[in-house]
């Protein structure tokens, strides 16, 4: 065994900082202290250093007498010092000497004493000898009670008598280390003398350390080569103790003359245990690259020698090779060497660790790894599943590895990653999600090897799918359905579509007809899928039904019906109200492109996959008439019909019909915008709302004109039904808007010019003069109370008994047309009789009424609980009024409170002319006459104007309104003219102005509010007529306008003749207009007062 192979030329250094031992040829130094002597202790040097024993003893020798320089090599004459140091020995008594003997034992010269130096314990005692010339050994002992006994071989230069002990037949192998059960092969140096056996006998033993003999062998079989003799003993296999030293003393006999032939002994280590040998690193099964350091364990309890590593190929290698040198330090839990993997092919090998100890124990250990340093090599990438939102990344490896695809919309930049998948694999995949539509995607994948190398492919591209969601809305594709009972209605204008049959006299069998506009997808794109959804609304007998759905042959028309012969639209014979199908109930293709099974239930979309037949459609290749869908089996019998939402559903248009496309290629139009409309329109706020046929954003352009100046923040969001409220609006203000979408490409589509109106609230709160309320009273049938400050609503006893109030609001201010947002009528209740709440009901009045001038008089003018004008009696007693109240209200039992009547519905239909406007009547909804609960108001008669019964309403001008009122008009004297102008006396000859000056400023003011584009148009009734004489005029031309400010006078026509005075104007939320009056008085003229009438008109353009 090479590992094994111990040559006598090496250097040992076995020793601490004590004892060398040298072996040099056949000079052996082998230090062991052996002194015989019955019931005394022993100290022991052993080969490895000194050794202590349990008793403490050290003995120690030197080359100079401070013992620092440890050594058993002498020259013959050169002094040995020895020292001895003990806890046992406290004196130096008789028998204690120091001697050298011969490899017989025989004494060579006299004895020294020991000197004992002061102090202790411990206790030192040095002696001095010289070396002579034959010396092989040094004898010691110091006795007192107790005995300090040694042998220590020394060696002496030019003598050459070995005495070894060795581990191999050959004698190579220097060794004092055994395994029990081996051989010590022993070649000594006697005198020459033939070797007896029988005189020999058992003089060969092995003792342990407290004097004991273990082990007595026979007379060895000798060789003897003139003063050499060689022979060997075996240990025995039992009986010694791993890691103990024992004496093995050797004694071999001449046949005669006596004495020994030689005599020695040595210390041996008994180590039968095998050394410790592991790798702990690399892992079993790792795989490794490059310089590998491997670590682990080579050591042994007792006598470590050297180990070695190697590697082979395989699981099983049939062949090694070593990694380095062999080494002979042990190492634990440490580096044991490393391996150059890159000197092999990348494959499985097996390394090996061989540790052995200095008694030929032997250990192994092994681990299998995966040689790896090239990096996997990465093929066939490609994008695959493609949608509006994701992908599919698969690609191959040369070797199996991780997967990690890193991923960004810019060449170069990965701003994304997908999870790191462990598993190594040669196979992979990888799934994208959460992308942006229709956006190109540039990505590498990565991979890395169990040996942790990484490679990252080229990089690539793809596009996802545009995602397109056309929903049907007014203007935007069309839907109706068609009705087998009603053969020539249209229904193109419902909110409803169906499918199926009712057993009713108006319906019969159901189909539906929708056709979705594809322009915004190109030729050619390849579509990946398309699903329509309806929103199911109604079911018929809640049984489960399978609709079919089929492209139709033709086209039609939506039509304007909701349930009636409109002749514009398709009906169950007609496919535009006039042209025939060719069969009724409309012409489609026999075979149904999709079919799906409406469930038993409502508010829920049931889907159709139309992926072929929109690939078709975009291909050109079927006609895009659009489809019809229609119940898998018809039976007019039952009622089975399933309910859906067309476009025309305005409650929530997010549940109209919609098929949601994706779809390949460039998009490259924008979203078509419909259904644009302003609604909710208050005030100060309005909400702009539009249907696009594409998911795209959402934002409004807004302002007083055509340039808007105004843009609501851009929401994002990709929807197709659109609504953006605007804040921050001036009352009674024309504006105008614009929406814009932008579709998931970029596409952006801009709406055309829209205008509308914010509110405009006014308040009616007439006062004596202007205001019209009294009360009417029961108990005292003949008063009137027009005249009364306040109301009493309610019941006060046996002779009041029931009291109502009436008021009537002049609305004439408010154009015809308007659409009334809200309005309310308000009595303040100072004051309430009863102390509970009351139900007060408003009623409108049927017909005319007067307000009278009594307070709780029979005036004899005015309205009563009998007559309507202290005349003319009512209809019925207490008013005539709609029996059915048009508001309520639940007065509290407070004071100081407002009670408000919610009448929008009614003023509404006052404006519209659908009621006449005759006011109101107010009673307790419960009357009781002998009862005391009433609620007291103020009335127009009241002496705070704040706190007189109003009407508040607010309401949108219709489209195409103007108002013009006079708002001033001065006379020439600056003083208010109160709606004329009043030039004051005159002179004949002279002329007069009305404005132009510092007071009064203008002759008139007024004021324009108009929609639409507008002017003014003024004309006089008449010529200047004498107020007295009607025959004597001034001729109209004499009076003369112009704009205050600027211009020159123009001569006022008469009627029917008109002067254009302001034209071509905007629409205006509010524009005060001011002129200027001439008049030139003739120089004959018949005195007296003359008067006309100026007319201004506004007209729109």
């Amino acid at each position: 065994m090479g590992l094994l192979n111990r040559s006598r030329s090496q250097t040992l250094t076995l020793m601490g900082n004590r004892l060398t031992y040298i072996a040099a040829g056949m000079l052996l130094l082998l230090v062991v202290v052996l002194l015989f002597s019955a019931g005394l202790s022993r100290a022991v040097v052993s080969p490895a250093g000194y050794y202590t024993e349990s008793n403490g003893d050290i003995i120690e020798v030197c080359s100079d007498a401070a013992c620092t320089v440890p050594t058993t090599s002498f020259n013959p004459g050169q002094t040995i010092y020895v020292r001895v140091t003990t806890n046992r020995v406290t004196n130096n008594g008789s028998g204690s000497q120091l001697r050298q003997m011969d490899f017989d034992e025989s004494q060579l010269g006299g004895t020294v004493s020991w000197t004992k130096q002061p102090g202790g314990p411990p206790y030192v005692y040095t002696a001095a000898i010289t070396a002579a010339a034959s010396a092989t050994k040094l004898d010691g002992v110091i006795t007192y009670n107790q005995s300090v006994s040694f042998e220590e071989f020394i060696e002496i230069s030019g003598l050459n008598q070995p005495f070894a002990f060795y581990a191999d037949a050959a004698r190579t192998d220097l060794s004092t280390t055994f395994r029990p059960g081996s051989d010590i092969y022993v070649t000594a140096y006697g005198d020459g003398r033939p070797y007896s056996a029988s005189r020999t006998g058992n003089a060969n033993r092995i003792y342990n350390f407290t004097g004991g003999n273990v082990y007595t062998w026979s007379a060895p079989a000798v060789t003897q080569t003139g003063n050499l003799y060689s022979f060997s003993l075996t240990l025995p296999s039992g009986g010694l103790t791993d890691g103990d030293w024992y004496w093995v003393g050797t004694r071999l006999r001449a046949p005669s003359g006596g004495g020994n032939i030689e005599r020695m002994s040595r210390m041996i280590q008994i180590d039968g245990s095998s050394p410790v040998a592991a790798i702990t690193s690399p892992a079993p099964t790792a795989y490794v690259s490059g310089n590998l350091t491997i670590a682990g364990t080579a050591s042994d309890a007792f006598s470590f020698y050297n180990y070695r590593l190697e590697y082979g190929a395989g699981a099983a290698p049939a062949t090694w090779s070593q990694i380095g040198a062999t080494a002979y330090s042990p190492v634990t839990a440490g580096t044991l060497g490393s391996w150059g993997t890159t000197s092999v092919a990348d494959g499985l090998y097996t390394l090996r660790l061989t540790v052995a100890d200095r008694a030929y124990n032997v250990s192994t250990a092994s681990v299998q790894v995966n040689v790896d340093n090239n990096p996997p090599a990465i093929s066939s990438v490609a994008a695959g599943g493609i949608t509006s939102s994701g992908a599919n990344i698969s690609w191959t490896t040369s070797e199996p590895a991780d997967s990690q695809v890193e991923y960004g919309t810019s060449p170069g930049v990965y701003i994304g990653s997908t999870t790191l998948d462990p598993t190594r694999v040669v196979s992979h995949n990888q799934a994208l999600t959460g992308l942006q539509q229709g956006t190109t995607y540039y990505y590498r994948v990565r991979s890395a090897d169990a040996a942790g190398y990484v490679t990252y492919s080229a990089e690539q591209s793809f596009k996802t799918a545009n995602l397109t969601i056309l929903q049907l809305s007014p203007g935007l594709g069309k839907d109706t359905f068609l009705r087998s009972n009603r053969t020539d209605w249209n229904m193109g204008a419902d909110v409803n579509l169906g499918a199926g049959d009712i057993n009713a006299g108006d319906w019969g069998t159901i189909r539906g007809l929708l056709q979705f506009d594809f322009s915004t997808i190109p030729a050619g794109s390849t579509i990946s899928s398309a699903t329509m959804s309806l929103y199911q609304w109604y079911q018929g007998d809640a049984s489960p039904q399978m609709i079919d759905a089929h492209y139709l042959a033709r086209s039609w028309a939506e039509g304007t019906g909701a349930g009636s012969a409109t002749a514009d639209g398709a009906t169950w014979t007609s496919s535009d109200g006039a042209a025939p199908w060719s069969l009724p109930g409309g012409d489609y293709n026999a075979g149904s492109s999709a079919s799906t099974l409406a469930p038993n239930a409502t508010n829920i979309w049931v889907d159709w996959d139309l992926t072929a037949l929109t690939q078709a459609w975009v291909n050109g290749s079927v006609s895009n008439n659009g489809l019809l869908i229609r119940q898998a089996v018809e039976n007019p019998a039952v009622t089975d019909a399933k309910g859906f939402y067309s476009s025309n559903y305005a409650a929530d248009p997010s549940l109209r019909p919609k098929l949601v496309i994706e779809w390949l290629g460039d998009d490259v139009t924008g979203p078509a915008i419909g259904d644009v409309r302003s609604e909710n329109v208050r005030t100060t706020t309005a909400g702009i709302s539009w249907s696009t046929d594409e998911a795209a954003t959402t934002q409004v352009e807004y302002g007083t004109t055509t340039s808007y100046g105004s843009t609501t923040p851009l929401d994002s969001s990709l929807v197709n039904q659109h609504a953006v409220p605007l804040t921050g609006l001036t009352e009674n203000t024309l504006y105008h808007y614009r929406v814009r979408s932008v579709d998931p490409a970029g596409n952006e589509t801009i709406s055309g010019d829209h205008t509308f109106q914010t509110a405009v609230q006014v308040i009616i709160q007439p006062g004596p003069a202007d205001g019209k309320d009294a009360t009417i009273v029961r108990g005292q049938p003949t008063y009137n109370n027009g005249s009364w400050t306040i109301h009493v609503a309610g019941d006060l006893g046996p002779f009041w008994q029931s009291f109502r109030p009436m008021a009537q609001f002049d609305l004439s201010a408010i154009p015809a047309g308007s659409t009334v947002n809200s309005a309310t009528i308000s009595f303040y209740q100072y004051s309430q009789i009863g102390g509970v709440p009351r139900t007060l009901d408003l009623h409108y009045l049927t017909g005319g009424w007067t307000e009278g001038t009594g307070e709780l008089t029979a005036s004899g003018d005015g309205a009563t609980w009998d007559t309507k004008d202290g005349a003319s009696l009512w209809t019925t007693s207490g008013g005539d009024y709609d029996a059915t109240a048009s508001a309520s209200v639940v007065a509290p039992p407070v004071a100081g409170a407002w009670i408000d009547w919610d009448v929008r519905s009614l003023a509404q239909g006052w404006i519209d002319g659908a009621i006449p406007n005759n006011g109101v009547i107010i009673k307790k909804s419960v009357e009781n006459a002998a009862s005391f609960d009433c609620s007291l108001f103020y009335s127009s008669e009241w002496s705070d104007p704040t706190l007189y019964p109003k009407l508040v309403v607010e309401y949108i001008p219709p489209p195409g309104s103007i108002t013009l009122t006079v708002d001033e008009t001065f006379n020439r004297d600056g003083t208010a003219g109160s709606g004329s102008v009043n030039f004051g006396s005159l002179d004949p000859g002279m002329t007069y102005y009305v404005g132009d000056t510092a007071s009064p400023q203008y002759a008139v003011k007024l004021s324009v509010s108009s929609n639409i584009n507008w002017g003014i148009k003024v004309s006089a009734t008449d010529d200047l007529v004498h107020t007295i004489s009607p025959a004597n005029i001034i001729g109209i031309g004499n009076l003369r306008w112009k704009i205050d400010g600027g211009g020159v006078y123009t001569p006022f026509v008469k009627a029917p003749s008109e002067t254009v005075i302001l034209s071509s104007q905007p629409p205006t939320p509010l524009t005060s207009l001011m002129y200027d009056y001439e008049f030139v008085v003739p120089a004959s003229v018949v005195s007296g007062n003359y008067a006309t009438s100026i007319a201004y008109t506004a007209y729109t353009e």
